[in-house]
């Protein structure tokens, strides 16, 4: 299962070893590429990393960046961690040195994946779940447009949780649950029609 983001592309390989999977709101990089070596980004990110923590930039602004970023991705309610959670993991350096090092590897560990997908399709049952705000806009068709490219492009179902931000675990449990849960079923997690 690949809760969403960036995880879609260390899950994969998982799922297909085990003979399940649910992608819930992946990424989905049709043709990845880089401007810059991966060395040079991830020097980059560190460096970046050790003067915002320097700064106190995590200390100020980690709780609340990250209670804005949770709203912003969810079609309702907050952030579900508790409080004095957020704040102890949040206002350290850690979290954010994390962040930039996990974003300047995306493109090499996205272009990674699909060379994966070529040599080596995936067999197993597996279940792509977009979440959608229930918007006609053309960035949230577009979205809904490439998830189910990507289900179409691993042989997976595709299934629309509606209402739900890009954090569709925290807006629809029940249909994350029921996505993985029932990914092997017969007539479940196949390429549809």
């Amino acid at each position: 299962m690949s809760p969403h983001g960036l995880s879609p592309h260390t899950a994969w390989p998982v799922a297909a070893l085990l003979g399940l999977g649910a992608v819930v709101d992946g990424s989905v990089e049709e043709r990845p590429r880089t401007a810059l070596p991966a060395t040079l980004r991830a020097a980059a990110a560190r460096a970046l990393g050790r003067v915002v923590t320097a700064a106190g930039l995590p200390a100020a602004l980690g709780p609340a960046a990250r209670r804005a970023t949770v709203r912003a991705s969810r079609t309702g309610g907050g952030d579900p961690a508790a409080r004095d959670l957020v704040r102890r993991c949040y206002r350290t350096g850690r979290v954010w040195r994390g962040a930039l090092l996990e974003n300047s590897r995306y493109p090499d560990m996205a272009a990674e994946v699909l060379a994966l997908r070529g040599t080596h399709p995936l067999t197993a049952p597996a279940t792509v779940l977009a979440g959608h705000d229930g918007s006609a806009g053309r960035g949230a068709l577009r979205w809904l447009a490439r998830q189910a490219d990507l289900a179409d492009r691993l042989g997976a179902r595709f299934e629309v949780a509606e209402p739900a931000g890009h954090l569709v675990m925290l807006d629809r449990p029940d249909q994350v649950a029921r996505a993985v849960l029932t990914a092997g079923e017969p007539g479940r997690g196949q390429r549809l029609a």
